[in-house]
């Protein structure tokens, strides 16, 4: 394909890194002559049966972002206090020098333990996420582990099946699949390539359910919307269970053979009347019977796929637990148009852990120190950690609790190291910046976590030489270190090598099979679209069922966080905090800069806006126990009463606290201990 006349160009394998559910597979073709501009287009690979040759419409135009002129072509170092993007540039030898000197004074004065590295899926491909760990085990430092996101429904399903990976996506556009369900999952901004399954799957007879408590693209293009009060998931669970109970419409023969010890869950469900979970859940009757009628009519023949928002609360697991109930109680595993989607990183767990454990060279160290990303801001209020070392993540941006998280970065004896390929919140709080290649310009292999498979990345050349990939930063970070400490040769030899090389092993693991399709299509999966998982019905469970043991309908109350006084010019609202539909997180910022004026809003219900005396337009103060800031009042049509949205993940603010973090709890949530965002609730009144 001819893109540019006057030069040749290089067709190479990319993947994007996104922490997205697409992973998309595509050609990159590169112009390694030019003098900036060497990614000339990248076009996504149409036979990738899951993204199918359309990219997410986020992140459609990667060679402006890669040469932005905001781009970050030098180390920087501080000027002026901490808190502002306030730096001068340096050379590259001079900000390496600064470096070692300063994890050797810290290692000198207080040990390997005072060191601490941050990091999570900024970029999720393999190399760049877990070949930084082998420097500092080698160091005998702290790593960050867990995450932010899915991980408590992660841990519900788990506690359950033994796994999370249940059911083929594919599965979807199956003939036997007769009823889809979409529980609390805005597919058409969030997971495009699912819904163009979907629509598909309409398309040719399949009915669509679609339970959101919001308004949503695909919740109108849905045979039925089931719009619960927010925050009621578990006893709508409990209200359908109760329902099928008593028409005599679970499958006792599936239970008595895969499923144990789940008589508790039918008689939990039968505790509290109906009519009284109806107050609750707040559902047009007729609604939620013709769902029920759905689900028997189209019995063994459902699928549900469930949204990751939903769980981002205190007992997150426990609410996807208890929409999986449904599908369990009904027998809807184990055969061809069935199941449950949510991640599906768990499928060929055993291959992704040899890889992984080859980048990492973990198994060489039999004790490592490990902490929880979601209590950074805990672990930081330890004085005894000196040296903060940041890479694929803008904490500043995305953790709760952001009062408590930049008061520790504010500390003057935390000397913090960020590794960015733009200036960001957190790079605010860094003494010292160290610009990045983007994934494109890197060797890499990344394994999908919606998809199972793997796909790789083939490195174009990056124009600015002072930026690394994390492969070369702690090759060199290693090497040069470990010199000046006497490293032991086995050690050193850690730090040898190119990442070309090192994802030529990451192949051979994997195999001759994926590694030769890999190579030859950018990509290869683990599975046929028509695999249907776990089709023995034998779980990785201690008793190869189904364990319902530790499940239950009944949740305990959540922690009292958000106490108000009365206060007859405000309202009360529970937040929710998506990323912008235009946004990847706090990623993507530079591409879209005409919706920056949507991160200055906090977003109600129209009718809400009276309750709060307030027209569109006004400023408002919105708050709670822990932060106040003011906002601009709009509406969304799309949201219940009582609740209010403000979207996460917006352009760089060093000072002015519009974000919608410094209201979440971090306050882990029990299984998974990630995020509980939107459990946070606020007030907001008119500023008169």
């Amino acid at each position: 394909m001819d893109l540019n006349k006057n030069h040749t160009l290089i067709p190479r394998f990319g993947t994007c890194t996104k922490d997205c559910y697409g992973s998309c597979v595509f050609t990159g073709y590169w112009d390694d002559s030019a003098p900036i501009q060497k990614l000339v287009k990248a076009n996504p690979n149409k036979k990738h049966p899951f993204t199918q040759g359309i990219f997410c419409p986020k992140f459609t135009d990667r060679q402006t972002i890669l040469y932005h002129e905001e781009r970050i072509k030098h180390p920087l170092y501080r000027l002026g206090k901490k808190g502002l993007n306030q730096f001068q540039n340096i050379s590259f030898s001079k900000a390496w020098e600064t470096l070692l000197y300063k994890i050797n004074e810290v290692l000198n004065e207080h040990g390997p333990r005072s060191i601490m590295f941050a990091s999570y899926c900024g970029n999720t491909g393999l190399i760049s996420g877990y070949y930084p760990l082998r420097f500092f085990y080698n160091l005998g430092s702290f790593v960050s582990k867990g995450g932010i996101c899915n991980e408590g429904g992660l841990a519900g399903l788990a506690q359950m099946f033994g796994t999370y990976s249940m059911t083929n996506p594919f599965q979807i556009n199956n003939s036997e699949t007769h009823l889809i369900v979409v529980w609390a999952s805005d597919l058409s901004e969030n997971n495009n390539h699912l819904y163009n399954l979907v629509r598909k799957a309409q398309k040719k007879g399949t009915k669509l359910v679609v339970v959101d408590s919001k308004i949503t693209k695909i919740s109108q293009q849905a045979d039925l919307h089931i719009r619960p009060a927010q925050n009621s998931d578990v006893v709508l669970s409990s209200l359908i269970l109760q329902k099928l109970v008593k028409s005599e419409k679970i499958n006792y023969s599936f239970l008595k053979k895969h499923v144990k010890d789940y008589e508790h869950i039918i008689d939990e469900s039968l505790q509290t009347d109906e009519e009284e979970k109806h107050k609750i859940v707040r559902v047009n009757i007729n609604n939620l019977t013709y769902l029920i009628e759905l689900l028997i009519e189209h019995k063994n023949h459902t699928i549900f796929t469930v949204g990751y928002g939903i769980q981002k609360d205190f007992f997150g697991g426990k609410i996807v637990q208890s929409i999986a109930l449904l599908q369990i109680f009904l027998g809807n595993f184990g055969r061809a148009g069935t199941g449950l989607l949510y991640s599906q990183s768990d499928y060929n767990k055993s291959l992704i852990t040899k890889i992984i454990q080859e980048i990492s060279q973990d198994r060489l160290f039999s004790s490592k120190n490990e902490y929880e990303i979601i209590s950074l801001s805990e672990a930081l209020e330890d004085k005894k950690i000196k040296l903060l070392i940041i890479s694929n993540f803008n904490p500043a941006n995305s953790l709760p609790n952001q009062t408590r998280l930049r008061k520790s970065l504010m500390r003057k004896d935390l000397f913090t190291v960020v590794l960015e390929v733009f200036q960001t919140e957190t790079t605010s709080f860094a003494d010292l910046v160290f610009p990045m290649k983007f994934d494109v310009e890197t060797n890499e292999i990344v394994a999908s976590y919606y998809i199972p498979g793997l796909s790789i990345n083939q490195s174009g050349k990056c124009p600015y030489p002072d930026c690394l990939s994390n492969f070369e930063f702690f090759t060199k970070l290693g090497y040069d270190l470990g010199k000046q400490r006497n490293w032991k040769l086995t050690n050193l030899n850690q730090f040898k090598g190119n990442d070309s090389d090192l994802l030529d092993k990451c192949l051979d693991i994997a195999g001759n099979k994926i590694k030769t399709e890999v190579l030859e299509n950018g990509y290869s999966l683990f599975f046929k679209e028509d695999s249907v998982f776990f089709k023995n019905l034998i779980f990785p469970t201690p008793s190869t069922k189904i364990e319902l043991t530790r499940s239950s309908l009944n949740l305990p109350n959540p922690p009292l966080l958000f106490k108000f006084p009365e206060d007859d010019d405000s309202e009360e609202f529970t937040l929710l905090t998506p990323h912008h539909p235009r946004f990847l997180h706090s990623q993507l910022g530079v591409l879209n800069r005409k919706f920056y004026p949507d991160f200055e809003k906090v977003f109600v219900a129209d009718h809400d806006l009276k309750k709060i005396k307030c027209k569109i337009g006004d400023q408002v103060l919105v708050f709670n126990q822990l932060g106040t800031s003011e906002f601009i009042i709009d509406t969304l049509n799309s949201l219940q009463s009582g609740v209010a949205l403000i979207y996460s993940g917006g352009p760089i603010r060093s000072n002015d606290a519009k974000n919608p973090n410094y209201f979440t709890p971090d306050i882990p949530e029990e299984l998974g201990h990630s995020g509980s965002y939107n459990s946070a609730r606020i007030r907001i009144k008119k500023i008169k």
